[in-house]
């Protein structure tokens, strides 16, 4: 599969700016395993999984995407998406 740009435009792209797509990417999938679409598991198993990303979350320094996987992870927790 071809990146969507080249590696002259990827040695220009500012680490926050790299930072920043991986946090989405990370938010986006951390969102989809705690309402059961990108993994079949337990309950318990996808707040853990969403656990695990949010510390990767807090590794990049992305603090509004973890801010917003904590509001996701409560919901989860609350029952929200075990139906």
């Amino acid at each position: 599969m071809p990146y969507p740009f080249c590696v002259k435009e990827v040695a220009q792209m500012t680490f926050s700016d790299a930072g920043k797509d991986r946090a989405n990417d990370l938010l986006k999938y951390a969102i989809g395993v705690l309402r059961g679409e990108n993994m079949k598991s337990s309950p318990a198993g996808r707040v853990h999984v969403a656990l695990i990303i949010m510390e990767e979350l807090e590794d990049l320094g992305a603090w509004w995407q973890k801010k917003i996987l904590n509001s996701w992870l409560r919901r989860a927790q609350r029952g929200d998406f075990h139906g």
